[in-house]
């Protein structure tokens, strides 16, 4: 029994002593002499050069103005946010245990078992007269520590194994993939240039976009806007030059560089050449797009602003850019409001029409002096400066045809405060479905439905109803005396001494309708025809619309300080019910309609019929 014992006692002590030689010889057992000091004890502020190397590839990289670049194994942009998340992870890293090289001897450890020699990473932060050298080793056992050694001294330092996923360990993990490297709001110009397609240049001025070439023109904010937000949100796909796999081919020859633009169709005379201003003392980026990839036709070559660097984007992005100029120019005829227009100017053959604004009320200067009706005037004014054009896609010649074919069918000027612009209305078709209108100073033509276009730019009777179509305005108390006489009819007179006097009948015999009376005087307050039919009636006119012998003549004798007798002469009819109509004194010719003639035909007096003849 004491043999027993005293043997499970012997095993016991061998078992104990074969675990404590283990954990001395395990690199996870180092001793904390250094726990929770930096891993880095100055600041990352000032470094400006940074080397990475590894067995498979050497990275360094350089710090310009704050921005970071790629200097090795060639040159490339970097995203900026990787490389301060590496120097941040190395700033936040903690020491948490240290073991010197006397110690890794005495435990039987070496630096090869700790992935030390040689080391895994080699990583060098200079900048400022300071050097800093770390030699990054293996992961231990369980996954949680790195290894690492500082240069100059002899122990071995063990930190978070987060580290490691902040170390790059390829560089295409830390090169930039953006396509533009700068905000959308810092890009103040924009040039395209294209085979087979016009030059187009853009600048953004203090009233936004508007095209330089291939004439000055406003552009479209959205559409340009819209340009470049696709590329500063995509990203290049991949890289085709230069790589890891081609480094050597970078190095040895700049020709073989040449015959890859070639190749991709980059070259000066293929490609699509983006020029973008993002400042006037900042030089120009410069993006180049190419051909379709052959390994995968929903890619195409790009050639980034850095002028090296050769990569594949989706092909959407290289077809936003496929454009002509008429793609991002504002459609807009006029850029002003509509109460910003001081004059108006219609042209349609002999006939002139000359409006003018002033604190919002529109008078016509041509071909009379006279108000104009408001409602017509302001709905063309805004009409006018939203009009419903698009650029007419023709070529030159095809204009020049057209402009010969269709003589103008009227000449339109809007004059504004600080500018004055002038147009021409023609028809675009034979069919007459579509008018074009040509602008001066530019070459683009634009298109508009025959529906779209305000009657007032194209018709005599559009034109004319931009006058005011009033044709008497009396107020019912200055009447005095009433006459009306019919065609073949007998004639009607009332009177009144005064406005507080009863209206009594002068001829015939009878009773006053105080109904038609009061219909009659409260249509005379504003009598507005339905449309004018003619600016002037001349004598010879006068038997061709029936005011020689008129269907109705009304006088009415007023007390007024202007005149003391109106007399409306109404003539043939028009149709429909509706007859010409004109005042004595005023050369328009109006027609008024059916409900209105009513009114003023409408007997004033009952006659008082004898009863023999009832």
């Amino acid at each position: 029994m004491g043999n027993r014992r005293t043997l499970l006692f012997l095993l016991c002590g061998i078992c104990l002593t074969l675990l404590a030689l283990y954990l001395l010889r395990s690199p996870a057992a180092l001793t904390a002499t250094d726990s929770n000091l930096q891993l880095v004890a100055q600041p990352l502020t000032d470094i400006e050069h940074i080397t990475i190397d590894n067995e498979r590839f050497h990275m360094g990289l350089v710090r310009q103005d704050d921005h970071w670049i790629i200097t090795a194994p060639f040159s490339a942009e970097v995203n900026q946010g990787a490389v301060q998340k590496f120097l941040d992870a190395l700033e936040k890293s903690r020491v948490s245990d240290s073991v010197s090289f006397p110690d890794l001897v005495k435990r039987d450890l070496s630096l090869r078992q700790l992935g030390l020699n040689p080391p895994c990473t080699k990583i060098t932060l200079e900048g400022r007269g300071n050097r800093i050298g770390l030699e990054v080793g293996s992961v231990s056992p369980m996954g949680k520590e790195l290894y690492l050694r500082r240069d100059g001294e002899d122990r071995v330092l063990t930190v978070s194994s987060e580290l490691l996923q902040r170390i790059p360990q390829h560089v295409n993990e830390i090169r930039s993939y953006q396509i533009f490297p700068k905000d959308i709001s810092q890009i103040t110009g924009l040039s395209i240039r294209s085979p087979g397609k016009p030059f187009m240049k853009l600048v953004k001025n203090a009233s936004g976009w508007g095209f330089v070439q291939p004439e000055l023109a406003p552009a479209d904010e959205q559409a340009v806007s819209k340009l470049l937000q696709i590329l500063c949100t995509n990203r290049v796909t991949r890289f085709v030059w230069p790589d890891i796999s081609n480094v050597m081919d970078v190095i040895r020859s700049e020709s073989l560089f040449k015959s890859k633009l070639a190749l991709y169709g980059l070259d000066e005379e293929s490609g699509m050449h983006l020029q973008i201003s993002t400042g006037a003392n900042e030089k120009p980026l410069q993006l180049t797009f190419g051909k379709a990839s052959q390994d995968d036709a929903a890619l195409s070559y790009i050639q980034l602003f850095d002028g090296e660097s050769i990569g594949l984007v989706t092909n959407e992005v290289v077809s936003a850019f496929q454009i002509r100029p008429e793609n991002l120019q504002d459609t807009r005829l006029f850029h002003q409001p509509p109460e910003r227009i001081q004059r108006l100017l219609i042209q349609m053959g002999e006939t002139r029409f000359i409006l003018v604004q002033t604190n919002r009320q529109w008078r016509l200067e041509s071909p009379v002096s006279d108000l104009a009706d408001q409602t017509t005037a302001h709905e063309l004014a805004t009409s006018l400066i939203n009009l419903p054009v698009s650029p007419l896609q023709e070529e030159a010649e095809e204009a020049r045809e057209k402009e010969q074919r269709f003589q103008p069918v009227s000449t339109v000027e809007l004059t504004f405060p600080n500018e004055k612009k002038r147009l021409e209305i023609a028809y675009n078709d034979i069919a007459q479905k579509t008018y074009r209108i040509r602008m001066e100073h530019t070459s683009t033509r634009y298109g508009i439905a025959v529906s779209n276009m305000p009657p007032q730019l194209v018709s005599m009777t559009g034109l004319l109803s931009l006058h005011d179509k009033t044709m008497l305005s009396l107020s019912p108390t200055s009447l005095r005396r009433i006459t009306q006489k019919r065609q073949g009819g007998e004639e009607q007179i009332i009177e009144r001494k005064d406005t507080k006097a009863p209206w009594l009948p002068v001829k015939p015999a009878g009773t006053i309708d105080a109904d038609a009376v009061a219909a009659l005087g409260t249509l005379l307050t504003t009598l507005k025809a339905e449309r004018i039919e003619k600016l002037s009636v001349s004598l010879e006119d006068l038997a061709s619309y029936g005011f020689r012998e008129p269907w109705l003549e009304l006088n009415l004798d007023v007390d007024t300080s202007d005149a003391i007798r109106k007399t409306i002469l109404i003539g043939k009819s028009t149709g429909f019910g509706k007859r010409y109509a004109m005042t004595r004194g005023i050369e328009l010719l109006f027609i008024l309609d059916e409900k209105d003639l009513a009114v003023l035909s409408q007997p004033l007096v009952k006659v008082s019929v004898p009863e023999g003849k009832q």
